[in-house]
């Protein structure tokens, strides 16, 4: 026995599904492409947001814990408003030192500096006091970078005169992804010449754990991969995914520099202890002109809210690791390609309702994935890409659907019970066709699809609907089912023109026993058949008939 193809076969045997197969793949196609790129530049902006949706379900799954690591981070802004404190574009390290007092005495457990003081000023000698001043009760941490590339030059280091004392210091450098320059990671430390630099973030958080400068110094690659009792998840370059908590700017206990500085009075420094205590503070630029603005996968931070989300991470332990890109783009290729399957597969409606599932499926499935995994699925693409080709489906249906219509323009519609009153209605068909009128009977129109569908679509678009009534053909339209009482049903419903054609022995049946939306029927004007006055009857059953355009101008808009 031969086996055939069977694909090439069902093609030719239903031409047009195979054509809204293949105009649904180059939809698919445009709008995978269209996606894939605009997933590298414009959905960006929208991704930020859906990584904050996510972030808020993952607050809300685990109360407490977000809320907690927010509480340990507290932000000391320096923004536009102090000016007048700034010599030559810079805040004096001496008024520094003098925060630094303030916050040591509010009870902060860490101040981290976001600036990398690597040259001698006259002021220094005043910023070490307070640096000493502030002694194991507060620790002090300010930053020192490497020039880029990493590794082809020595990191500049804060002025060996402050580095005698007690100040540490921690790189400053954070790492892009690979994605645009998108902010998404921070080393633990960075080996360079043997010796190893822990970052800013994680000198912070080994302050706070109680580590004195020296041990966190001297055994650096002992916490690199382990802070007290949580594992971070480093890279070959020994950087970590920064979990960012929420959108810039409103995600963090924020304190005014100014404030702070101006905190001398008990009352005044109660106020700053009620934000800071136990806190670690990070103290840095909140201006343009300090050209410290990132593209991080929530929007543009300044370099400080990156410190204090990448601190946040260390001390809580979530770690949000981003999908490769392979992932996303077989997201991107696969979602609208389900839509696409459901849109040929299915009815319309149903099509609509199995897209819209797999939609929502992917949603929960992206959230469940961040939530409960800590894997940072691109959201905004994939389902960018599966409504195009949803609404270039309906579009398509829809110009589909007007062809049929224009393509099924009948002046009549011929109803009939098959017993009793096939041959009848043959008859008249023949009759009323030769008076060039277009007559739908199932038998001989009705053609392939859904049979359901082409009796309904066909009735809708004929003015005209002859009712061939013979004995005992209601009987059975007591049943809902029953697809003769549907057609009149849907008939009366349009308000078409009906007319019962009535053979000898029919007689209504008394209404109590017609259904509800039927029991109108016996008040239309009918034509009685007869074999001895055919010809009259045809001629009488015509001037019954009404026109097609005449019909349309008089149905509702929404019945046409």
């Amino acid at each position: 026995m031969k086996l055939r193809p069977v694909i090439p076969n069902l093609f030719r045997q239903h031409p047009a599904q195979a054509n809204r197969l293949q105009r649904l793949a180059l939809a698919w196609g445009i709008a995978v492409a269209l996606c894939l790129f605009l997933d590298l530049k414009a959905f960006q902006y929208f991704e930020q947001y859906a990584y904050d949706v996510r972030m808020s379900v993952f607050s809300r799954r685990n109360p407490g814990v977000v809320d907690d690591v927010r509480r340990k981070v507290v932000l000391v802004p320096v923004t536009e408003n102090e000016k007048n404190l700034r010599v030559n574009g810079m805040i004096p390290r001496d008024t520094h030192g003098e925060v630094l007092r303030h916050l040591a005495e509010a009870g902060a457990n860490v101040v981290a500096f976001d600036y990398y003081f690597a040259e001698n000023k006259p002021e220094d000698d005043r910023f070490l006091q307070a640096v000493n001043a502030a002694g194991n009760r507060t620790q002090t941490v300010t930053g020192c970078y490497f020039p880029h590339p990493f590794g082809s030059v020595d990191p500049v280091l804060p002025d060996h005169t402050l580095r005698a004392g007690h100040l540490n210091y921690g790189i400053l450098n954070v790492l892009p992804g690979t994605e645009q320059q998108i902010i998404e990671r921070a080393p633990l430390f960075y080996p360079y010449h043997g010796a190893q630099y822990v970052s800013l973030s994680e000198a912070a958080v080994l302050l706070n754990m109680g580590a004195t400068g020296s041990e966190m110094r001297d055994n650096p690659q002992g916490s690199a991969h382990q802070l007290g009792q949580s594992a971070v998840p480093t890279d070959a370059d020994h950087a970590f995914n920064i979990t960012y908590f929420g959108l810039p700017a409103r995600t963090f206990p924020t304190i005014p520099y100014a404030e702070v500085l101006s905190a001398t009075t008990p009352a005044q420094i109660e106020t700053v202890r009620h934000q800071v205590e136990h806190a670690i503070v990070l103290v840095g630029e909140d201006t343009d002109e300090g050209n410290d603005n990132h593209q991080t996968p929530v929007g543009v931070m300044r370099g400080m809210e990156i410190h204090a989300h990448a601190i946040a991470t260390l001390l809580s332990g979530i770690f949000i690791c981003n999908a490769p890109w392979w992932l996303n783009a077989v997201c991107i290729v696969l979602l609208p390609l389900c839509v696409g399957l459901c849109l040929s597969l299915f009815r319309l409606r149903w099509a609509l309702w199995a897209s819209l599932a797999v939609l929502g499926s992917y949603f929960v499935a992206n959230v469940a994935l961040f939530v409960d995994h800590g894997l940072n699925l691109h959201l905004v693409a994939p389902l960018a890409a599966a409504p195009l080709v949803l609404l270039w489906g309906l579009i398509d249906r829809g110009l589909e659907t007007d062809k049929q219509v224009d393509a099924w323009k009948f002046d009549a519609f011929i109803s009939y019970r098959r017993d009793g009153g096939a041959d009848t209605a043959r008859l008249i068909r023949d009759a009323v066709q030769k008076q060039h009128f277009k007559v739908f009977l199932d038998v001989e129109d009705l053609g392939s699809h859904y049979f359901d569908e082409r009796i309904l679509t066909a009735i809708e678009s004929a003015p005209n609907f002859i009712l061939i009534l013979t004995p005992g053909c209601l009987d059975r339209c007591a049943a809902e089912e029953d697809w003769l009482r549907r057609e009149i049903h849907h008939a009366m419903t349009l308000n078409r023109n009906i007319i019962p054609i009535l053979k000898d022995g029919f007689e209504f049946p008394p209404a109590e026993q017609l259904p509800p939306e039927m029991q109108d029927l016996p008040r239309y004007n009918s034509v009685v058949y007869s074999h001895t006055y055919y010809e009259a009857m045809i001629e009488k059953l015509l001037a019954f008939c009404v026109a097609r355009e005449q019909t349309a101008a008089q149905m509702p808009a929404g019945k046409r």
